[in-house]
């Protein structure tokens, strides 16, 4: 996650001058780039979420992973609060992420712009 922001702000660090000349100052190039950090990441999480949770259901109802050793399906559940404090975690964690991850770039563009 982080390594996609940095991407990205290197891939339109050339179109500074573009948001500027349009009236975008630095803080706002700034907010712009968390704001699509954490859209990345709250999408990645999402999907995750909803992959792992397909795959849960379709354990339950159609075994395909065994305890080693022994012929016993693995045994899955899916509990509402687990779920929640998972997103919640991810959330939390890509938000942050995305908040180191974008707390320099004010102060490149500034350096770039002057």
């Amino acid at each position: 996650m982080f390594g996609s922001i940095v991407i990205m702000y290197l891939d339109k660090k050339k179109e500074f001058f573009i948001f500027h000349a349009i009236g975008i100052v630095p803080k706002q190039i700034q907010q712009i780039f968390f704001f699509l950090g954490c859209c990345i990441s709250w999408v990645g999480s999402f999907m995750g979420f909803l992959l792992g949770l397909i795959i849960v259901i379709f354990q339950k109802n159609f075994p395909f992973l065994y305890v080693p050793s022994t012929s016993l399906a693995y045994p899955v559940e899916i509990h509402f609060e687990n779920c929640l404090i998972v997103l919640l975690t991810v959330f939390l964690l890509g938000t942050i992420t995305s908040f180191i991850a974008t707390a320099g770039i004010k102060k490149r563009a500034y350096l770039y712009l002057s």
